[in-house]
C-alpha cells in the first residue's frame, strides 16, 4: 500500500510540473503576442490541471480555485 502511494505522489509531482510547464508558456505567448499556437497550449495544459484539481481541491481549496 506504501508504494501505490508513493507513485500516486509521484504521479502528481509530474502532473503539478506539467501544470507549471503550460502555465509558463502560456504566459510567455501572451506576452510576446504570440498567439498562434495558444489554443493548443491552454488545451494541453488544461487536461493536465483537469486530472488534479479534485486532489488539490481535497487539500487546498482556496489554492485550487485560484489556479482554476
Amino acid at each position: 500500500m506504501a508504494s501505490e502511494a508513493k507513485i500516486i505522489e509521484l504521479f502528481q509531482v509530474l502532473y503539478l510540473q506539467n501544470v507549471l510547464k503550460y502555465a509558463y508558456e502560456i504566459d510567455t505567448e501572451l506576452a510576446e503576442g504570440d498567439v498562434t499556437e495558444l489554443e493548443e497550449v491552454v488545451g494541453e495544459g488544461l487536461a493536465f490541471w483537469r486530472v488534479l484539481k479534485p486532489w488539490l481541491k481535497g487539500r487546498d481549496a482556496a489554492g485550487a480555485a485560484t489556479l482554476d
